[in-house]
């Protein structure tokens, strides 16, 4: 997209940008979807207060590998983010850049909650979208399903906002050092 940016003709440009953006849009949750890939820590260990699965190396070995792939996530979806925040400053005027920022970061958490819990990937967007609609849909209709839907959405959103946050002002500050 940056590459695209720089092209000279302003229509092929816009048409090409907008193009990039729609896919770029689709598999944007990817990487903030590691994030979630935190719970296999968890999945093999039943809870026992006579136990202490903490005690076990492969606890830890599974733990530290899927932290390490969560702040890999929340890493590039920031870094993404943040090139195209920069991107928008150019264009358009500091409200707007924001706003579209944290657009971006709230649809990628509700992408995340359609590849978690309905299991849909980037690609079904393209061969299977009616059936992602009507999922999207049944959890909007259903209260249960909405108060889930919500909830978890909000809660990767506040991370994902969070961490970005701290991305944005590590890198503006470099810039005005």
């Amino acid at each position: 997209m940056i590459a695209l940016s720089r092209l000279g003709n302003i229509n092929v440009r816009r048409v090409l940008l907008l193009l990039a953006g729609v896919v770029w849009l689709f598999f944007l949750p990817n990487a903030l979807y590691l994030l979630t890939e935190l719970l296999h820590a968890f999945r093999f260990y039943d809870v026992n207060p006579d136990s202490r699965f903490w005690l076990n190396i492969q606890f830890w070995l599974i733990l530290f590998t899927s932290f390490s792939a969560a702040g890999i996530g929340l890493f590039l979806t920031s870094i993404c983010i943040f090139i195209i925040h920069r991107m928008l400053q150019e264009v358009c005027s500091s409200w707007f850049a924001w706003a579209v920022v944290f657009m971006l970061l709230w649809l990628s958490s509700v992408g995340v909650y359609i590849g978690r819990f309905a299991r849909w990937n980037s690609w079904d967007v393209a061969l299977q979208p009616m059936m992602i609609v009507m999922d999207v849909l049944n959890w909007v209709v259903h209260t249960g399903a909405r108060l889930h839907w919500l909830s978890f959405s909000w809660l990767v959103f506040g991370i994902a906002v969070i961490f970005y946050l701290l991305i944005y002002i590590s890198l503006s500050e470099e810039k005005h050092a």
